[in-house]
């Protein structure tokens, strides 16, 4: 379609929609405002009058005053905060003592703007106490360093400050985006957090142009599929891939240690399944290549008030991934010094990639999985890196020493003045309407990084190229045009002719078999995909010792009451499920979407889909809880419960009665009901150990133990360990004694083969 056709099109579809609203029944729904998720999205939220006689004026006028707002663009990016996916949770009421609002820290001028930076631009700060109550209101598993937050009409971070005495907020003006005396909550968006990094085709190409070895990103993704595969057959691997993928609260490590078998559990190894496929399809269409985490981080930014670091200096403490063991008191942090590489994506400029000095300051150690930047220095240091802030911004950190490009830091790029077209019609809905059938019509993101992507890797002088750094520029300006209305076009020169087979674009484009790193990572992806099956979802699926584990004597008391349970959670998870066209309960749990059905391609980003599934699941699980706990106390009740001990028999029974009636129901449709209070299942585990034997693989080295401590004098210690390996094999059934193919035991003689060859 032409340039002139489309706009057209948009003007008498999009724009006359978006101007008269929409008649649904006897109903008309007008158009009231458009989140900035749902704007990249091209929706818009629309209301019609209820039955209490709201409207969409009166509910922009409670939202907030926005009439000191005169650009379109910019007010519809404040009214689109409103509507951004938060958790409500403490009341600080605004005009207390609690809540002060404070200069902002002001650098040197911006020699394009003449305007001074803003070294604390979206960010202030929270006492403990205050930051203790959200904690325990919105039930963290840990208390954060640094939220995101949104409260009366202000939005941003706020990082823990020990100092502050009791229930203290402090705020500074560059969070104040509108007046709003509506909202005393403090709504939580996201909290810090040990999150683990991920490369991806612009950093790579970055990375790769800045002079770090190619070899370095085959090693990392060589290690990442060999992980991944690893983790569907292997209990060690399959704990690794958990801890370090899955945003989940269920407690892993705590169920291996209790001799559960993670990779045959079939509600376990669903999620490592829908990780791994969902992973491996990442690795080809986006090269997106996980570092492991005791090497790299993705963490917010937040700012020194302390005013110890220096210019070029950042302090980094990170969280491990890896409990220390049963008595661990809390994860096991560590201050990084030295080098670190830093950046934030987007990154299309070569000065967005930069190198840091990390600094222990003993001031700082209450920040966890942030990375905290100086108030000190010409430049804020995350200004540098695609004109960043520290209003929720993330960033990428990685102290892997064969990652850092050699020689200095390139010089990063300046930006102008922020130009905001497009002023305020009287008529509000008019100018929203013409503002959002513009944003469609310029919404040219995907286009200039396709561009900009094609030209590093075609281009002798890749990112260093006239064209690519001002197709960098030209897509700043574009992700800026929500706030703005400025839009940006490429220029002749800056459309490539051709493109990379890494891409993929297909037979319509002219492509040609790319040299550079993404090439050979991309083929060498396709090469895999080729040669080995994904087909691993049947395999090895034997839950019988688990079940031996939550099996308690007297759970079938409770199975009525429990099937009617499960019900309830399978209707819950059965909803999502249709919403959003998700294959299975796997990809809900484990966060990992590999898609979402065709109708909805067009309504939500895979990205927003598994942000709004997150939260929707984390309510599935309270709401399970909840029924759960009524049960058990209508239990105690009924049979006259009164001892602690009586009452924990009743809780551990009904919970293990939920876990056999899961596992043997005979649609196991969902397997995920059992595991929404899995701090039960653990004391279930605690208590069926304590009367029954250890599992067969604990039993085994149990065995072996006991043998060669009594036959040490009279039999080699090699002659004792295969006769009670043999013993234990022909008991389970593992013996070879037919002819059978594709029999999965193990043949006697050479059994007796390895125990003779072996030292």
């Amino acid at each position: 379609m032409s340039g002139s056709c489309r706009h057209m099109a948009i003007e008498r579809v999009v724009t006359d929609t978006l101007r008269n609203g929409l008649s649904v029944g006897d109903r008309l729904f007008k158009l009231l405002a458009s989140s900035c998720s749902q704007l990249r999205d091209h929706g818009a939220w629309f209301y019609a009058v209820d039955g209490e006689g709201y409207c969409t004026d009166m509910i922009r006028y409670w939202m907030g005053d926005f009439s000191g707002i005169s650009s379109t663009a910019k007010k519809m990016a404040r009214m689109g905060q409103c509507f951004s996916s938060t958790e409500e949770s403490v009341k600080v009421p605004l005009l207390s003592d609690s809540v002060l609002e404070v200069p902002d820290i002001k650098g040197k001028k911006n020699s394009a703007t003449n305007e001074q930076y803003i070294f604390s631009d979206g960010i202030g700060m929270i006492s403990a106490e205050l930051l203790g109550e959200v904690h325990k209101k919105l039930k963290f598993l840990e208390t954060p360093s640094a939220i995101q937050i949104r409260y009366a009409g202000y939005k941003g971070m706020l990082c823990l400050n020990p100092s502050l005495p009791g229930r203290q907020l402090v705020l500074r003006a560059s969070m104040r985006k509108f007046n709003c005396v509506n909202s005393e909550y403090i709504e939580v968006i996201k909290i810090s957090a040990p999150r683990v990094v991920f490369l991806n085709r612009q950093l790579i190409t970055l990375l790769e142009q800045l002079g770090v070895p190619s070899r370095m990103f085959f090693c990392l993704q060589q290690h990442m599929v060999t992980l991944l595969t690893e983790s569907l057959v292997c209990d060690t691997s399959a704990l690794q891939v958990l801890d370090t993928y899955v945003g989940s609260a269920l407690p892993f490590n705590q169920l291996a240690r209790h001799g559960f078998s993670l990779t045959r559990d079939p509600f376990v190894r669903s999620m490592l399944f829908a990780v791994y496929r969902t992973s491996m399809e990442s690795l080809l269409s986006k090269s997106r290549i996980a570092v492991p985490h005791n090497l790299g981080r993705n963490m917010f930014g937040v700012l020194d008030e302390t005013r110890t670091l220096q210019y070029g200096e950042v302090f980094v403490q990170y969280t491990s991934l890896t409990p220390k063991g049963p008595q661990d008191d809390g994860p096991e942090t560590t201050v990084l010094t030295g080098t670190v590489l830093v950046t934030k994506c987007p990154c299309l400029h070569p000065g967005d990639v930069r190198k840091f000095t990390a600094v222990n300051v003993t001031s700082l150690h209450h920040i966890k999985d942030c990375i905290v930047f100086p108030a000190n220095g010409h430049r804020p240091h995350p200004d540098e890196m695609a004109g960043s802030d520290l209003d929720g911004d993330e960033y990428i950190v990685i102290w892997d020493e064969n990652f850092f490009f050699p020689g200095p830091n390139r010089e990063p790029m300046v930006y102008g003045q922020k130009l905001v077209l497009q002023q305020s019609e009287p008529n509000l809905v008019d100018s929203m309407a013409v503002f959002i059938s513009n944003y469609i019509l310029n919404d040219n993101v995907g286009v200039m990084s396709n561009a900009h992507l094609a030209l590093a890797d075609k281009l002798e002088d890749g990112v260093f190229s006239k064209p690519c750094l001002s197709v960098a520029k030209k897509i700043s300006t574009c992700l800026d045009f929500a706030k703005t209305g400025v839009p940006a076009l490429l220029e002749r020169n800056e459309k490539p002719e051709e493109y990379p087979d890494f891409m993929d674009k297909g037979g319509h484009k002219n492509a040609y078999r790319s040299a550079r790193v993404l090439g050979h990572l991309y083929r060498f992806q396709r090469f895999l995909e080729s040669v080995v099956s994904s087909n691993f979802n049947s395999h090895l699926i034997d839950s019988g010792s688990n079940i031996k584990l939550l099996e308690l004597h007297g759970w079938k008391r409770y199975q009525l009451i429990v099937e009617e349970l499960l019900a309830a959670h399978e209707s819950d998870m059965d909803r999502i499920l249709k919403q959003y066209g998700i294959k299975s309960e796997a990809e809900i749990v484990s966060g990992y979407i590999n898609d979402v059905s065709a109708s909805n391609k067009g309504h939500y980003e895979k990205s927003n889909v598994e942000v709004l599934v997150a939260k929707q699941y984390r309510v599935i699980v309270e709401s399970t809880r909840q029924r759960f706990f009524e049960e058990v106390d209508y239990a105690c009740r009924m049979e006259n419960a009164l001892s602690e001990a009586d009452k924990k028999q009743i809780l551990l029974r009904m919970a293990s009665a939920c876990f056999m009636v899961t596992y043997y129901n005979a649609k196991k449709t969902y397997s995920s009901f059992p595991w929404s209070f899995a701090d039960v299942i653990i004391l279930v585990m605690e208590e069926s150990s304590s009367m029954l034997e250890r599992t067969s693989k604990n039993l085994l080295v149990y065995r072996l133990d006991n043998q060669l401590a009594a036959s040490a004098s009279r039999h080699s210690a090699k002659i004792v360990a295969l006769e009670v390996v043999m013993k234990w094999a022909d008991k389970e059934d593992l013996i070879l004694k037919t002819a059978a193919v594709n029999c999965a035991r193990i043949c006697e003689n050479c059994l007796q083969m390895l125990f003779a060859k072996s030292a």
